[in-house]
């Protein structure tokens, strides 16, 4: 499986819904996209354009991570990089789709009460 690794920033709040399973069992999807930064153009000093990810995250991973991360939260996620191959009009469409199975949150941009983590200790994974 192909992995991939990165820091960036949330750049919209989580939508998080409930899947039923095959077996009947209920767990939670989240879908989030994060925003990693390419870096500067040495030549010019130019910023690169980000890239843009959309990244889903699943179960407790995916419920744990919504109770942390916010909009502008810096994060650093791990996952596999998986096909995404669908039909449409008679015709295949090729994709990725980005699943997570570890995040990170080291920092939140909000304002209000809601709790950042402070250190890796603090996060309940």
């Amino acid at each position: 499986m192909l992995r991939f690794e990165g820091k960036g920033r949330v750049v919209k709040d989580f939508d998080v819904e409930t899947i039923k399973t095959k077996a009947g069992k209920e767990i939670a999807k989240a879908v989030v996209v994060v925003a990693f930064n390419n870096g500067t153009e040495k030549a010019t000093g130019e910023d690169k354009p980000s890239t843009f990810l959309q990244v889903e995250l699943w179960d407790k991973l995916a419920t744990r991570a919504e109770n942390f991360a916010t909009k502008g939260s810096l994060v650093d996620i791990k996952g596999g990089v998986l096909p995404n191959n669908y039909e449409k009009d008679g015709k295949t469409i090729y994709g990725f789709k980005y699943v997570a199975n570890d995040i990170n949150v080291y920092a939140t941009k909000t304002t209000d009460n809601t709790k950042s983590p402070q250190s890796k200790e603090d996060m309940p994974f």
